[in-house]
């Protein structure tokens, strides 16, 4: 019976009724899918780890469509098509991530992770982590960026400096992949001095809106456009009255989209963003440079 085509095996000794709705549309869904089907699996002490963890946790990172285990002693690594089991010792602390998922901690997944990822996936898994969230009353990130720096100090084995790199990259206020994506190429040219998550007002108090990252002396905004700005009527006209409110107080604004940030296109959105700026780009080390050219 299990094998009729209405079962779907998506593991080895799991079955489950083939989903009538779609194929999860994005890498990091399909990977959430997977580990949530490798569940009735898992023995006693294993948690999800590496950047399984990070997905769980909602970091929007890209990575290989690969489920990673942390396996305490003395289990034997699980192996699978899609399945990587780590040995973990038998020490490492399990929590429940927002997604229902017993994985190992943030910060231990970010270690974990240093040697698979490129620097720009790390800052953007970390931008994640550090950034307030929750209702008004009680807002706070997953990881405060204070323990960050604690426990990236105490961290070791491969990939630390990308992992340490990656730390003095990390700011708070990125709310978005892509937010993070804009400030990196900033990063690439030298300049990392813009504000996040701007709140303008008028002269006279008024409220005007928050803004992606603002260059205050020169009285500039550079904004990420997603999909959500074109699509939803409310959010367009919204966007349209508080951009045309800066520009009344003097701010010019630059808008960026998904397509400025490919590859083909990123020598010209740079020169984009110098002109923009009013700024010459600065040098960077030529580790940082190396580390920022990894995809």
């Amino acid at each position: 019976m299990l094998v009729h085509r209405r079962f779907e095996s998506p593991h080895r000794g799991v079955h489950r009724l083939r989903s009538e709705q779609q194929e999860p549309r994005f890498s990091e869904q399909r990977v959430l899918d997977l580990a949530r089907a490798y569940v009735p699996k898992l023995r006693r002490g294993e948690a999800f780890s590496h950047t399984t963890a990070l997905l769980a946790f909602g970091a929007p990172i890209r990575s290989p469509e690969v489920v990673h285990l942390a396996v305490p002693l003395p289990l034997r690594a699980a192996r699978g098509r899609t399945v990587v089991g780590h040995g973990a010792g038998s020490d490492f602390e399990v929590v429940r991530s927002p997604a229902g998922l017993p994985c190992v901690r943030p910060v231990a997944a970010l270690a974990q992770s240093a040697a698979l990822l490129p620097l720009r996936e790390l800052v953007v898994a970390m931008d994640h982590l550090v950034l307030p969230r929750g209702p008004r009353h009680r807002v706070t990130p997953l990881v405060p960026l204070e323990a960050l720096h604690a426990e990236v100090a105490r961290a070791s084995g491969r990939g630390v400096r990308k992992l340490r790199a990656a730390l003095s990259l990390t700011r708070i206020g990125a709310e978005s992949r892509m937010e993070t994506e804009v400030r990196l190429e900033l990063v690439a040219l030298g300049i990392d001095d813009l504000d996040l998550q701007v709140e303008l007002r008028r002269a006279d108090g008024t409220f005007i809106g928050r803004f992606d990252l603002v260059d205050r002396t020169r009285r500039r905004i550079i904004e990420y456009d997603g999909e959500q700005h074109r699509t939803d009527r409310a959010q367009y006209l919204k966007d349209l009255a508080r951009i045309e409110a800066a520009r009344e107080e003097g701010y010019r604004l630059l808008r960026l989209h998904r397509e400025d940030l490919l590859r083909s296109r990123i020598a010209e959105t740079r020169a984009r963003l110098c002109r923009f700026l009013g700024r010459e780009p600065r040098p960077i080390t030529a580790e940082l440079t190396r580390l920022l050219a990894e995809r």
